[in-house]
This record gives C-alpha cells, structure tokens and sequence, in this order.
C-alpha cells in the first residue's frame, strides 16, 4: 500500500520546531504540535508516512536566522532522506512530457520520478542518522539580500496584480491570460540562454548566473520539437497549456487576481504558489496558510485534484492528528 505523503509547510514546522527542540516556549498550542509530531515519527517509523523535505524548506530556513539550525534538524529527521525535487525541475520535466506528447511520442512515467529524487514509497531506514545540515544555510549578508529581492518581487507583483484586477475578468478569462503569461515566460526563459552561449563569454555569464542547466534545457526540448513538422506550434499546444504547473499556478493567480479584495499579501506569495504548483498533484495532504487555502479552493483545485490541504487553524491540525492516528 502507497505512503501518505504529507507536505509540511514553514507554518507547521515553525510550530513543530519549538514544539521538539524549544523548552522555553510556552503557547497553549504547544501540547497539539508535540502530539502532531509523536504521531507523524510513529507512522513514519511504521513506514506508512513519509514527509519529504523541499527546495522551499532549505531556503526558508535559511531566511529564519534564529530557528534555522532548528528547522533543519527536524525537516531532516522527519524526511528519512526523501526530497522532493526543484520546483523548476518539476516544471520542465512536466514539460518534456508535454513536448513529447506534442510529436507523438507520449510517455508514461511513474509520477514519483517528476517529482521526487527516489522513490518516497521504499521502507525507511531506522536507527542512528547523521544529519547533513552544516552549512546549509546562507550567510547573513546573502540572507538580506534574498529578502530584499523577495520584498522587490512582492511589490512588483502589487502592482501587476492591480493593474489585472481593473480589467475585470472573470476567472475563467483571467486564467486563459495567466496560462498565456506562464507559457511567455518559460518561452523566454529557454531561449533566453541560446544566444548567450554563441560565445565563450557567453557560457563564463551562464554559468555563474547558474544557467547552464536552462542552456541544456532548450537544447535537449528543441531536439524533442524537430520532430515535428511545426515545433513552433507547441507554444499553443493543449499539452502545454494544460500541464501541470503551468495550469496550477496560472489558476492561482488568476483566483488572487479575481477573487481576493486585499492587496495586501505576504513576501511568500511567490514560494506559496511554486509549491503549490510543484507539489499538490504528488503528495497526500499539503498544508499551507490560511490565505493560500482560500486561493486553491477558489482556483478550483480542489475538486481537481484529490489532496487534502490543511490551514494551520487549530481545526485542521486536530483533523490532520485524526487522520494521521488512523493509517
């Protein structure tokens, strides 16, 4: 039988960290987190729970100086090595597929191989671990930059958010515009490397922007594409349009567009939607903030996918104890 797989999102581990390794913390939610987190290492031992950790984990726990060797020791403890994969590796790998299916060649691939690095479902391995989390984290000086780009980003997205919202579209409309904007921007982004890597200078600029893998991207895609008679026409291809994180986070923003009254939201929206994106479709329950909940159930995806997804109100962690008690 499938693991459930539980995506555990800052908010959780936050609590779920001072929960384990904070003695001084006193919070009338203190005994729920430390129950929640007796349950999760009992089913995980048991081999039917597995919470694997992420690229957002790694960079939000570095962002939280002062729990960020905390964080880490407990999303490598509860993970047992399980990692879900990049969130951009997720998205081009879902769009080779897509590629492929354009020329004719659909494929069926185990779904874990998307997204995970090994197979969440194979036993876990108890006993003594060690812990590779020195040097993880970002220094001080990286750290304040990544917030200031973070906050720069978040501004910007105000005001592109505003400006579609005085359009007044329905959602339906709105998502057709964000699936647009979605396919631009991974246009770009892959040929956007090409004529870069003309020069010797070119590929020195790629590499230390870290964009060789983008440049091996649009190479190994553009091999794909020759096979068709038209490659040009798989920007428009319903295979592209409707892949997964393409479709999910362009029904994200649109929702936030269309249906949210406050413009203001937090730094995360970006990391919020990636995961989103990323991630729903391979995991059994994923918990993210309040507000994010509201958005994917206006987005509709609950109804299309089966995932649970959970808000850190004291609700859904009683239910998620419940759930998780019954595996």
């Amino acid at each position: 039988m499938p693991k459930t797989i539980l995506y555990l999102d800052q908010n959780y581990l936050s609590w779920l960290a001072k929960a384990a390794f904070v003695d001084t913390w006193a919070d009338p939610n203190k005994p729920r987190y430390q129950r929640l987190l007796q349950v999760i290492r009992a089913q995980t031992a048991a081999n039917k729970l597995v919470c694997p950790k992420s690229f957002f984990h790694i960079e939000e726990s570095s962002a939280s100086q002062s729990l960020s060797e905390v964080y880490w020791r407990l999303i490598d403890d509860l993970s047992h090595d399980i990692s879900l994969r990049a969130y951009p590796e997720v998205h081009t790998a879902q769009v080779f597929l897509a590629a492929r299916d354009f020329v004719g060649e659909r494929q069926q691939v185990e779904s874990w191989r998307i997204a995970y690095e090994s197979n969440p479902d194979v036993p876990v391995k108890t006993g003594l671990r060690i812990m590779a989390h020195s040097g993880v984290f970002e220094a001080p000086d990286m750290v304040a930059a990544q917030r200031a780009q973070g906050d720069s980003a978040h501004k910007m997205y105000l005001g592109y958010r505003k400006q579609r919202a005085t359009a007044g579209l329905r959602f339906v409309e709105e998502y057709e515009v964000q699936v647009d904007r979605e396919v631009a921007e991974y246009r770009q982004m892959v040929r956007g490397a090409i004529p870069q890597a003309t020069m010797p200078e070119g590929l020195r600029f790629l590499e230390e922007m870290g964009m060789l893998e983008v440049l091996e991207t649009g190479r190994l895609l553009a091999e794909i594409l020759r096979r068709s008679a038209r490659p040009v026409d798989f920007w428009a291809a319903p295979q592209l349009r409707t892949s997964l994180f393409i479709s999910i986070r362009a029904g994200l923003t649109a929702a936030d567009i269309v249906f949210r009254e406050r413009d203001k939201r937090n730094r995360g929206i970006f990391n919020d939607f990636n995961a989103v994106a990323a991630y729903l479709p391979y995991v059994t329950i994923m918990t993210v903030d309040k507000n994010t909940k509201e958005i994917i159930k206006q987005a509709g995806l609950l109804q299309r996918f089966p995932t649970t997804v959970l808000s850190s109100s004291q609700e859904d962690v009683q239910g998620l104890i419940a759930s998780l008690e019954m595996l």
